[in-house]
């Protein structure tokens, strides 16, 4: 079993967040792209999600935090669900029209997947795709796991929780 927090996979895109841009005064800027253009995601993703601080002495990730990140994004995408809640320009669409258009619904699904596999070639450039086992992953929700993923000395007793997914799976399953 793979226990991984969904957070790990969010960490991954918070520099999309609406207000870490506009804290940070590239708002302007990261709203001017559209994310479904493939150069113009690569630019966002180079410049905001794969920064060179990676390579940094003041940025510790370790192969285990890369390792549970990596393994978050793995399982956001084979659902083809957002790594987290961060904006994204030109790919998303509003709650009503996910739910009433459906031809809009496909193509932000489309733009999503293509977004978040280029996002993983740039950040884990090792490591081609593969699509993961839902059932070897495991929803850890202990607050020291989700928060310190680089360091296991802060993590403290697994705690677990049901995945939301197979609520809903179950639900589509007994309405067909």
């Amino acid at each position: 079993m793979i226990d991984i927090s969904l957070k790990h996979a969010a960490s991954i895109v918070r520099p999309l967040d609406e207000e870490v841009a506009l804290n940070y005064g590239y708002y302007d800027e990261l709203s001017s792209l559209n994310l479904s253009i493939k150069d113009e995601a690569e630019y966002a993703i180079k410049k905001w999600l794969v920064p060179s601080y990676l390579n940094s002495e003041n940025y510790r990730e370790t192969e285990h935090g890369l390792f549970l990140r990596k393994e978050a994004c793995r399982f956001r995408i084979t659902l083809n669900h957002p790594f987290g809640a961060a904006w994204l320009p030109g790919i998303d669409i509003s709650g009503d029209v996910y739910v009433k258009d459906v031809c809009a619904r496909r193509k932000y699904q489309n733009d999503l997947m293509k977004f978040q596999l280029l996002l993983w070639e740039h950040r884990f450039p090792n490591e081609s795709f593969k699509t993961a086992d839902l059932e070897n992953y495991r929803n850890r929700i202990d607050s020291g796991f989700k928060d310190f993923p680089d360091y296991p000395e802060k993590w403290g007793e697994p705690e677990y929780a049901a995945w939301p997914w197979k609520d809903l799976v179950a639900w589509i399953q007994d309405d067909n």
